[in-house]
Order: structure tokens, then sequence, then C-alpha cells
């Protein structure tokens, strides 16, 4: 896990230096810089696959294509197999396949990737860049296009923004609390490269756009998650840990993993020994012998850590990240955890994916909230546009795409990569494996709403306590304190 900064075309090299600096926290381990005569960047590395030889930028074999990429790829040993028939390769990274399946495939590379990233090509003999992101958006990548460069960033605050001017994604982020649209920020020149897609960008800076297709065997749902869990878990070169909050979510992937590697380090966080999460998270510990850690925060101690999370996600982004004390449990749990590890699995996605919130089953109900929201006919309009109608049966397809397609890469993700990445964590989220994703959308709605999907799993793996527990958000011990301040 990493950070990026690039640009295209007429660049400052120092405005590069400056801007890698701010960003520094994404990658403590390494920082780089390649300059050439149209193509200049910076990059911090978190070193997780290929410690010592997995430095970055990476060039082809004749020195004529970069890569900076930010993420895992997941099946690179697959790829690298056959790959290596044609190519040299310098590192033993995962990032490298990304170079020669672009020297093969040109932007179609992407179809062949599983896994999160974010990646930058610079190819000198087309004199042209390529950005690419991850099927749904967990690594970001964001750009600006001016009259002669283009530049680009693993996160906003680098650029010199400071009102936002986009109108129609402050309206949208006032009522929903995202933006609706992955491709664009508050910011009206800034754009995020839109998820599971390649942005490429011409020396007349002219572009084009293309969207990955993949296609993948039919496996079962449990064949699926163990795969991924399994290659979540043993891509790295150092140790990897689980959040277990002892909900059903992190509580499947925590038993999963046992399945593949004893004795996993599992963490949970709180502010009181006897909070439901720490109760159930060790209860599951026991059942399979966990490394458990139990992260007791002092009463009231996260309150002041408050002002500086605030300041530090808003010169992000202010796209809706720390709406709430939840997202504070998040960024103080990676602030715990960095102290034992560099990688965390996360039940992270599921409830996005799988219908688990309030919302999918009440739908008319999340639209009242809504509208309560609103004070003008331009988030009337907006709202009737997202719920055209008052049906209770398509209103739960309505907030199952909203919240997933939407909420999850504009404002969940958002926040769980700025919090993990500050403290130099990577975070993984198994639930979100293109291959998962890619067996569950093809289910009928009613299936996928509450879970239903997963309840199988969740008889094989857990024990009924934890099954019949109450839906309980994450940390809300933090929330239960704060009102008795």
């Amino acid at each position: 896990m990493c950070g990026i900064i690039a640009s295209f075309g007429n660049y400052s090299k120092s405005k590069i230096i400056q801007s890698t600096e701010v960003i520094k926290h994404r990658g403590p381990d390494d920082t780089q810089y390649l300059f050439l005569d149209n193509f200049g960047c910076g990059f911090v590395r978190l070193s997780i696959v290929d410690i010592e030889g997995g430095t970055q930028p990476i060039s082809n074999e004749d020195n004529t294509i970069f890569l900076v990429c930010n993420g895992e790829i997941y099946n690179y040993k697959d790829l690298f197999y056959e790959l290596k028939k044609t190519h040299t390769f310098k590192t033993n990274s995962d990032a490298e396949i990304i170079l020669h399946l672009y020297e093969d495939q040109g932007e179609k590379c992407i179809d062949n990737l599983e896994g999160m990233y974010a990646f930058i090509i610079y190819d000198s003999v087309k004199n042209k860049i390529i950005a690419g992101r991850d099927h749904i958006g967990i690594k970001p990548l964001f750009y600006k296009i001016n009259k002669d460069s283009v530049y680009f960033s693993s996160e906003l605050k680098v650029y010199d923004v400071t009102v936002p001017d986009n109108k129609v994604s402050l309206i949208e982020k006032q009522v929903f609390g995202f933006v609706l649209n992955t491709s664009e920020t508050i910011f009206k020149d800034i754009k995020q490269i839109k998820p599971n897609s390649v942005l490429s960008i011409y020396a007349d800076f002219s572009t084009s756009i293309y969207e990955s297709e993949h296609n993948f065997k039919d496996e079962s749902l449990e064949d699926c998650l163990l795969s991924a869990v399994e290659t979540h878990l043993i891509n790295s070169d150092v140790e990897v840990g689980i959040a277990l909050s002892g909900g059903l979510d992190s509580s499947l992937i925590s038993a999963l993993c046992k399945q593949i590697k004893p004795n996993i380090k599992t963490f949970v966080i709180s502010n009181r020994k006897d909070s439901e999460d720490v109760y159930y998270a060790s209860l599951l510990a026991k059942k399979y012998d966990f490394d458990h850690t139990e992260l007791i925060l002092k009463r009231h101690s996260h309150i002041k850590d408050f002002n500086y999370v605030l300041d530090y996600i808003l010169n992000d982004d202010g796209l809706g990240a720390f709406e709430n004390i939840g997202d504070l449990a998040v960024f103080l749990f990676y602030k715990e955890v960095s102290k034992y590890v560099k990688v965390i699995l996360s039940g992270d996605g599921a409830d996005e994916l799988l219908g688990g919130y309030w919302m999918h089953k009440k739908p008319l109900g999340f639209k009242d909230k809504l509208i309560a929201r609103s004070n003008s006919s331009k988030f009337n309009t907006l709202l009737s546009t997202v719920f055209p109608e008052d049906n209770e049966a398509l209103g739960r397809l309505h907030v199952l795409d909203i919240l997933f397609d939407l909420a999850l890469p504009n404002y969940h993700l958002w926040t769980l990569d700025r919090c993990s990445m500050r403290f130099g964590v990577e975070s993984r989220v198994p639930y979100l494996d293109i291959k998962v994703i890619n067996n569950i959308v093809k289910r009928d709605v009613r299936d996928r709403i509450g879970k239903k999907l997963l309840m199988p799993l969740y008889k094989k793996y857990l024990p009924d306590e934890i099954i019949n527990r109450n839906k309980y958000g994450f940390v809300d011990a933090f929330r239960e304190m704060e009102k008795d301040r």
C-alpha cells in the first residue's frame, strides 16, 4: 500500500516533491522520485510484498514504460507464470505484473487484474499516460487536467483548493452524505478515476476511457469467499491481522482465516472492557484459539483526537468522511493496531453488498429520512430521481444500488482508506473481492437483502450466540460513552 503523486506534461519538480511529503504517511518505508521530460512522479511505499526489491517506480525491459501502483494484485502469482515466458522481471513484486500486462494488452490489462489498486503508467514511446483503478474503488486516485499538464494524487489534500465549487456534488452530499458520481468530487476541476476503468490521456490532453469486463467461472459463494480470504491472507511478506468486532461479518472472515492459517492475530477495540464487541470477539477468539488483543481505550481519551481527525479528513476531501463518532472509532482502531501489524483484514463491505442495513429493509423510511434533510425543490428533484417510485420492493433495489455502487466507494471505502493509511496500515476487504462480488450481484435481489446468502456459512462456522446477537454498529460503545458525558 502506497501513495502516488504524478504529473504528465509541463510539471514542477519542486511541487511534486512538496506534494509527496504531504502524503508521506501513506508509505513510511520508502520515498522515490522519477523526473523525465514529460513525466514526473513521487512515490511513498508501505512495504508489504517483496520488501527489499519492490521499489517503485518500475520500468519495463528497455526503460520506455514506467509504473507506479498503490495497492495489491492478489492473482499476481498466477499471472507471473504466464508473463515470464516473454518478459524479464526486475522485481518479485505484485505491481510489476501490471507493467508487462500493459505491454501485451494495453488498457485492457485491467481485465486480468484481481485486487485493490490504483496505478499510473507513463508510455514514453506513445507519449501518453494511463491511470487505472480497481473494480469497486477500494484505492483512491484523483486528477486535475490543466491547459498544459495533468496532475495525479492519491489524496485530495495536495491540491490548492479550499472552497468546494461543484454545486451538483454539494447538493448530493448534503442530501445523501456522499457524491452520487464516482468520477466527481466536490471540487469542479478535480476528478476521480472511475472504478473498474482505465483513463488514457494523450499528448494534446484529449482523453479516452476503457471500462473493464471480467468473466469468471461459476463457483459456490463459500469457495469464492475461501479463495478471497486465502489470497488476502497469504499475499504478504509481513504479518497479517484481522479486525474482529464479534459481529457476523468480521467473525466469518476470522473463522475462514482459521481454515488457512492457524494462530492468526485478531484485534477488537472499545473504550470499555464490558462492551458487546469485546465480549463476542473474545467468545470467537476462544473458540478458534486466535492470538487475540483487546485494544481498550481510557474513558474519553479519544475525544482529544477528534479535532485532529476532523481536520485531517476534511482537508483531504469533505465528501462525507467522519459523519459520526463511528468513523472516529475506525480511525482510532487503525491508530492502535498500527503498533502491532501492517496489514489488516476486515469485514467491511458486506453490509453494502448483502443488504445488511436497516435502510435495505425499510427503503421508504430511508427516503423519508432523506426528505427531512431537504430544504429546496432541488433536493426534492434529486430524491425523486434516485427514488422514482413509492414502492417498497423497488425501493429495496434502489437502496441496494445506491449504497453499494455509490456510498461504498464515495464514503465508506474513502474513510477506510484515509483512516488506515494515515497510520501506515493496509486494510484488505475480502467481501469486496471481485469474484465474491461477481457471485453475489447475479443473485435475486430478494436473496441479497438481509444477508440471506451468508446464513448457511454463519451456521457452519459461527456459534449460535454470535449468529443471534443484535446488530451492533462498529464500536457502538463509543456512542454510548459519548451520551454519558
